[in-house]
């Protein structure tokens, strides 16, 4: 099956729409959450997701490279894939896949997506995992692309991507993914001060061997691991390590972390229970790739409903059925309204940038986070240009409050 095809991988995707173009983008690409990937001519350039407004995305990003303004983009392929635009004008062409699963539905998927294509292209896309165009470096002095190029005699070999990884056998494996893992061991202090202080990938599993916790890079395991075994849902966890290639530079070692992801959803089509953030497990969605309908709820829930349901005469304003709401409400009074209407804005609130999470933000919710370092840009996170819209709208409002605070004093 080819990458460029409409069912790749057995999803329905979107026809291929020129990208350089502000008419074609606004005008074929709909409002919701999603995939996307970006082709030169007949090969890919990026996967990646957008996980509120695929059009607000992809919008924002054709700006930054028609106008050459990438150096500060937020989006980790700007600078990327403006390079390509720079060297072959207008060859570019997006296609997207509306799915309007969870978070971490689109980021397992999107891991899956680009394994598939290192397993049939031998190397990942151009512009995934922070990579250049082979022709560019960054620039000392930063101009509005923060790149320059460089002389035919100087310009650097095609890039060169970590060899992709073959799925064998099964997550539970001490050769899982063609490597060699270390056996499954507990969190105790006699094994963890024994654990190697080198660069490699661990991966955490529940006791009972049934499900993988989290899977990651680290450049020292001992440290990572030692701080994995203080979060509260790892105390009964078991796990297991595998060295790395001493040198290894960060783009490769993210590209073996992809794999190790997308091997194995491909034998559990389910991400790693922790891995897109922290959630209790039996709080994750099993990732549908081929659109199959959810089973519908058990007749049981509507027997269970009935049962609670409050009785027609309560003798108190706790009984209070929810479909009849009480006569105090508990909701503020017109005088507190008032007041909240004075209220200045806040100047944060006025214009809020975008964040850019990775994994350990996400995981900072709730739980302390890992010690090893960020992903590139596989990561849950918000879209990189939403919200640009919405903080204007903010801002004039603000404004406007502050007017009717002055006239009225």
């Amino acid at each position: 099956m080819n990458h460029l095809d409409k069912d790749w991988c057995g999803l329905q995707w979107s026809r291929w729409f020129p990208f350089m173009e502000k008419k074609s983008v606004s005008g074929n690409i709909d409002k919701g959450p999603g995939i996307y990937r970006v082709k030169d001519v007949d090969d890919l350039l990026y996967i990646g997701i957008a996980v509120k407004c695929l059009h607000k995305e992809l919008k924002g990003l054709n700006k930054e490279i028609v106008k050459g303004k990438v150096a500060n983009s937020k989006h980790p392929a700007a600078q990327c894939l403006w390079a390509y635009h720079n060297e072959v004008a207008d060859s570019q062409e997006v296609s997207v896949l509306h799915h309007d699963g969870g978070e971490d539905e689109k980021s397992v998927l999107e891991s899956y997506l680009i394994w598939k294509y290192r397993l049939a292209k031998g190397r990942s896309p151009h512009c995934n995992f922070g990579r250049l165009h082979p022709a560019y470096m960054r620039a000392e002095k930063k101009g509005p692309t923060g790149l320059e190029r460089m002389g035919e005699a100087d310009a650097i070999q095609e890039n060169v991507s970590q060899p992709p990884l073959e799925y064998s056998s099964s997550f539970k494996e001490n050769d899982w993914m063609g490597l060699h893992w270390s056996d499954w061991d507990g969190f105790d202090r006699k094994v963890l001060k024994a654990l190697p202080e080198k660069q490699g990938f661990y991966r955490l599993a529940d006791a009972d061997m049934t499900q993988m916790l989290l899977l990651r890079r680290a450049d020292d395991l001992k440290a990572a691991l030692k701080k994995q075994s203080k979060e509260r849902w790892a105390r009964d966890a078991l796990f297991s390590h595998t060295l790395s290639a001493e040198g290894l530079e960060e783009t490769s070692m993210a590209e073996v972390e992809n794999d190790l992801i997308a091997g194995y959803y491909e034998e559990m089509r389910l991400p790693p229970t922790y891995q897109f953030g922290y959630r209790k497990p039996e709080e994750v969605v099993k990732a549908v790739v081929d659109d199959t309908p959810e089973p519908s709820a058990p007749a049981e829930e509507d027997t269970e409903a009935v049962e609670q349901e409050a009785p027609e005469e309560p003798s108190r304003m706790e009984e209070v059925p929810l479909s009849e709401p009480a006569e105090d409400d508990g909701g503020p009074s017109d005088e507190e309204d008032e007041e909240e209407e004075d209220e200045p804005a806040d100047e944060e609130d006025e214009e809020e940038p975008v964040e850019v999470r990775s994994y350990e933000d996400v995981l900072m919710e709730e739980q302390t986070p890992p010690s090893e370092p960020d992903r590139l840009e596989n990561v849950p996170r918000e879209d990189y240009f939403l919200g640009e819209e919405e903080g204007k709208e903010e801002d004039k409002g603000g404004k406007k409050r502050k007017k009717e605070k002055k006239r009225r004093k």
